[in-house]
């Protein structure tokens, strides 16, 4: 049996490795988003998400109020092309949708078809790649370079789109101005999704367009992210809903602070590691990255927690929990 770990990059992040399980012969489906088998790209029907009612959904923990957005669908499996009942196990490598199917077995049971004690959770690893600038002189140069960075910024990575709540975090970014938190840009990396025309009103209504920059993708590879993670003063993931959220501990792995929404499955990826913030509330978003920003001894405190975050979180690691999780379900079948 061979099996691909990983999910399409946010900024143009490579595929994860490959992993072989020779003498496993049994049929295990291996999601990388679990919303693969609700039809919906990580939205289980909860009653009052677009899937069930054809209406915009709240956001609250159980709903995946994803709020429109390209990188909440999957591609590689849909309902009714992989039927789970049956099956001998389920593998997600992002851990929400199994985690909700456990809290709520009743209510997501008839939906999946699968015991939830056949679900097994194996989270992403962080890339290698990410690692704290060796040389801050020459970082602070590469970004100039390559960005014309040269003020401090606050750093956002991931689709402009609404479930991502970016609108929340220029809100925030508006009211940091207010309370006179004025030497910070603030850096929207991703793609162009469901929020990009309201960002752009926004940028404009408010005459923030030469303070909030929106450079699009940007390629992992080149080495760019890594310098923009780096270089950051704090990195922010307002969202109202995520799978497996991978920018906050790319942003870890790098030495940079982070604040993080404290709904959907962010909590779980970023651990004891982030300052958890409510993303239903601008001001709330605004004063946590204001206190990371003026608190040193909180600065420290969560680059390091960052740091120990990412340990746990290797692809090598990933790769043996899979490999167990397959002998487990071999054995079962024995």
């Amino acid at each position: 049996m061979q099996t691909t770990l990983g999910h399409p990059g946010h900024a143009g992040s490579r595929g994860a490795p490959t992993v072989s399980c020779a003498g496993v012969g049994v049929e295990v489906s291996s999601l990388a988003d679990g919303g693969e088998l609700a039809g919906h790209g990580g939205c289980v029907p909860c009653g009052r998400c677009p899937c069930s009612t054809g209406s915009e959904g709240d956001g609250s923990p159980d709903c995946a109020g994803h709020r429109g957005g390209s990188d909440s669908g999957s591609t590689s499996l849909r309902t009714g092309q992989a039927p789970t009942r049956g099956i001998a196990g389920l593998y997600a490598a992002r851990p929400l949708l199994p985690r909700r199917v456990r809290d709520h077995p009743d209510r997501h049971g008839q939906v999946l078809g699968v015991d939830p004690e056949r679900i097994f959770v194996v989270n992403h690893g962080v890339d290698p790649i990410f690692r704290p600038p060796s040389d801050r002189s020459a970082l602070t140069t590469r970004l100039r370079a390559r960005f014309g960075i040269e003020r401090p910024y606050i750093l956002y990575v991931g689709w402009i789109g609404r479930h991502k709540n970016v609108m929340g975090l220029l809100r925030a970014y508006r009211a940091l101005h207010a309370r006179g938190l004025t030497d910070y840009d603030l850096w929207l990396v991703g793609g162009r999704d469901s929020a990009w025309d309201d960002a752009q009103a926004f940028l404009q209504q408010h005459e923030l367009q030469s303070r909030v920059q929106l450079p699009g993708m940007v390629d992992q590879d080149s080495q760019d992210l890594t310098d923009l993670y780096g270089g950051a003063s704090c990195c922010v993931f307002p969202s109202f809903y995520e799978g497996w959220c991978s920018p906050p501990t790319e942003a870890m792995a790098c030495g940079s602070p982070v604040v993080a929404s404290n709904r959907s499955s962010l909590p779980e990826t970023v651990g004891e590691a982030a300052l958890l913030t409510d993303p239903d509330d601008s001001n709330r978003i605004a004063q946590d990255v204001a206190t990371v920003l003026t608190d040193g001894n909180l600065r420290q405190a969560l680059v390091r927690r960052g740091f120990e975050r990412v340990a746990q979180l290797s692809w090598p690691e990933s790769a043996r929990r899979l490999i167990g999780v397959y002998r487990q379900i071999e054995r079962a079948r024995e």
